[in-house]
């Protein structure tokens, strides 16, 4: 009987026999299973929700990265119709502006082929 009492505690139900004189208290041990069940049906759906979260930011990143690609892909297209005077000029107007360089300075940038 102990055994019982023990398993009533674990489940959150009242200590209560499970056997009175011999014979089974099926009120108890019907409200002991459906605790369990209720338990671990709590437990399987907020597994699932934590797993729809964690899919949806997956997803999110991927999106996020593909974008990040595209984008790129995008600039080196345009960046590659540019002359290498161009490319010269707007490099040096970018320093410019960012403070790098002084009006005065010149860019030697290696032309290496």
């Amino acid at each position: 009987m102990g055994d019982n009492h023990e398993l009533s505690r674990i489940l959150g139900a009242r200590p209560r026999q499970v056997c009175q004189r011999g014979k089974v208290n099926w009120l108890s041990a019907i409200t002991a299973v459906s605790r369990l069940f209720s338990s671990l049906t709590g437990l399987f759906r907020d597994w699932r929700l934590r797993r729809a979260g964690a899919n949806a930011a997956r997803l999110v990143a991927l999106e996020a990265g593909q974008a990040r690609a595209k984008r790129m892909a995008e600039i080196t297209t345009h960046l590659d119709t540019l002359g290498d005077d161009e490319l010269d000029r707007r490099l040096r107007q970018y320093q410019r502006a960012s403070g790098r360089m002084r009006m005065g300075e010149t860019n030697q940038r290696g032309r290496g082929g």
